[in-house]
């Protein structure tokens, strides 16, 4: 698909109408990531006729790329057959799924949170991807949340298939929660270490940081 582009160019090279290429099919899908930036309720509806294509029908990751951008609770309801499968590609792709809609939909990460700790003894190809899902969304967690975070994190760590990707999930996401409650995530980053040996997942401490790390471990 091509169009004529003039106005909103902004380059004093371009000159001129330009012919520009946008990622439009031939079926009628726009990348998601175009669809993910326009406006909500636009974003919503364009979502869902993407998922209505007949196109996507059988196409699980082409479904997978437009779920992220519905309502929270529409997005549960859809992958909720995929959380139930037999089968761990499907259930990691319907966690990939809630992450990413867990980012468009910070009021429910309460609820994104609670499902975690409800599957958290699930196989590691499936806990990496919440893991990913909770180091992503661990900028918005509150120390209400922590109680919840540690029962998440302790049932990994005691996990015999624990992955080197989820171990760096959980430092990452550690890291992060310093600025909520400092000895809390410090206490947590010593465990891990004590208990995994290192993570090969750089680390940024302040000195104040650094010398309470030191009590901990």
């Amino acid at each position: 698909f091509f169009f004529q582009a003039e106005d909103g160019i902004r380059d004093y090279k371009v000159t001129g109408v330009q012919t520009c290429a946008l990622p439009i099919y031939s079926e009628g899908r726009i990348e998601s990531s175009l669809v993910g930036a326009l406006p909500h309720d636009l974003r919503v509806s364009e979502a869902r006729r993407h998922l209505d294509l007949p196109a996507l029908a059988t196409d699980i990751d082409g479904q997978a790329k437009y779920l992220p951008l519905l309502p929270w609770p529409e997005v549960v309801q859809r992958v909720q057959p995929w959380l139930s499968s037999s089968e761990i590609e499907l259930r990691r792709t319907a966690w990939m799924v809630l992450s990413r809609a867990a980012w468009w939909n910070p009021p429910d990460l309460d609820e994104f949170l609670a499902m975690m700790q409800a599957r958290r003894h699930e196989a590691d190809p499936v806990r990496s991807m919440f893991l990913s899902g909770l180091q992503s969304s661990s900028w918005r967690l509150q120390a209400e949340h922590l109680p919840v975070v540690a029962d998440i994190a302790r049932s990994a760590l005691d996990a015999t298939d624990l992955s080197q990707q989820s171990l760096t999930c959980l430092v990452w996401s550690f890291e992060r929660l310093l600025t909520v409650d400092p000895d809390w995530a410090l206490d947590q980053l010593a465990g891990l270490y004590r208990e995994r040996g290192l993570v090969d997942a750089a680390l940024t401490l302040t000195d104040d940081q650094a010398q309470i790390g030191r009590a901990h471990v």
